[in-house]
């Protein structure tokens, strides 16, 4: 659909941009492919240390990988402690129990919270020091051992970005690795694994990676090979997200989530993410709620917040989301993206923050904290800590 919402991206001059675009994990996708566990890992090492949560450990998936591993001859040690938003107490358990087993890999099957956990595992492990020595992106000075990532959700897509989110055990802040040398060798992407995930799942991590993809298409270090990656993973995600959310089986449904996750994790790890995140995580940060639940709950609030500094962007938005634009304005055409991820949020029936326990007073504090966090400077459009605080505000109130 070509009319005058996209005018002002034709005209862009690419002469303009300067950027770096880097995608060395290599996926492999389709049906199936779990099978080809055990083939890739023989490639990379002999014993590895296989990090899951305890629910995952027990699962047929986890048994099937496990099996996969042996019969190419490699030896998984299980290591099946990761909780959500994964302390850095957890972190250092991994470490131990690679270091003790004598690993020379790792794999990671599960959602964000497992990969993530490995990948700050794997730079200890080839770096030394402690998480918090780690959260410069030049702190990470070496690659991480060898590493096959399988995502058993379509929501934060980790196997493919050079982030690790770890939580300070202490104070509870969300401490965040960032480098090339924390990605993947190898991402196993089977739409099969992701079935039957119980539909608050599906609508948490769904909206996460449509939160992801949205803010890798607006943020001020955009460019256009990540746009048209976001793009891609906006309008499959608009397309599918609701099929996988009524039934978990349907494996179309989840073979496109999984693909729609995959591109806003490539296009976010190459032109990062805005205050979505900024407010999501600073408020994760202090109550330990689910990451894709706190995106989904800011993401139409940060949007409705930015429109007028990218309103042709907004526009494009709400057409991959299945929204007619025709003949409207850029910003008639935006508001429709606002008003669709709001009906997506009911339709999937994402929580409020009253529902989730968050109590008002706390609003202030974590206002300042989120002009402290990475992603606000990317935000397109620049928040002060009154707007931050604000923000908050109207999201508890529903407004």
């Amino acid at each position: 659909m070509q009319d005058k919402n996209s005018d002002k991206e034709e005209n862009v001059s690419f002469t303009e941009k300067q950027f770096n675009f880097s995608m060395p994990t290599r996926a492999t996708f389709g049906v199936g492919k779990l099978d080809s566990l055990g083939e890739e890992a023989a490639a990379l090492g002999k014993r590895a240390l296989v990090v899951s949560d305890k629910q995952l450990s027990t699962s047929e998936v986890f048994k099937k990988a496990l099996e996969s591993l042996q019969a190419a001859g490699v030896e998984g040690v299980v290591f099946n402690q990761v909780i959500p938003n994964p302390p850095d107490t957890i972190v250092n358990q991994g470490v131990e129990k690679y270091r003790e087993a004598g690993c020379d890999m790792l794999v990671a099957a599960g959602g964000g919270s497992s990969i993530d956990c490995a990948k700050a595992i794997g730079a200890i492990i080839a770096n030394g020091g402690t998480v918090k020595d780690m959260l410069d992106e030049d702190s990470v000075r070496n690659p991480i051992p060898p590493f096959i990532a399988i995502p058993t959700t379509a929501g934060t897509g980790s196997e493919v970005t050079i982030y690790s989110v770890i939580t300070d055990s202490l104070t509870h802040e969300k401490l965040i690795l960032f480098s090339h040398n924390l990605l993947p060798n190898v991402a196993i992407l089977d739409p099969e694994i992701t079935r039957g995930l119980p539909p608050e799942v599906t609508a948490g991590t769904g909206m996460d990676a449509l939160t992801h993809a949205i803010e890798a298409y607006t943020t001020e270090v955009s460019n256009p090979i990540s746009d048209a990656v976001a793009c891609g993973g906006i309008e499959l995600i608009g397309r599918f997200i609701e099929r996988a959310y009524h039934d978990g089986d349907d494996l179309e449904a989840r073979a496109g989530m999984l693909l729609g996750s995959h591109m806003a994790g490539i296009a976010f790890s190459n032109a990062d993410l805005g205050s979505v995140h900024t407010l999501g995580e600073t408020l994760g940060g202090f109550y330990d709620l689910p990451h894709g639940i706190t995106m989904a709950v800011f993401l139409p609030y940060i949007m409705d917040y930015n429109l007028d500094a990218v309103p042709e962007k907004y526009a494009r938005v709400a057409a991959l989301l299945g929204e007619d634009t025709h003949g409207l304005s850029q910003m008639e055409a935006g508001r429709k993206a606002v008003e669709r991820v709001k009906a997506l949020n009911l339709a999937l029936k994402i929580p409020t923050l009253a529902d989730l326990g968050v109590k008002p007073e706390n609003f202030a504090e974590m206002a300042k904290a989120c002009k402290a966090h990475v992603c606000d400077p990317l935000n397109p459009k620049p928040i002060d800590e009154d707007t931050y605080l604000k923000l908050y505000q109207l999201a508890y109130q529903g407004q």
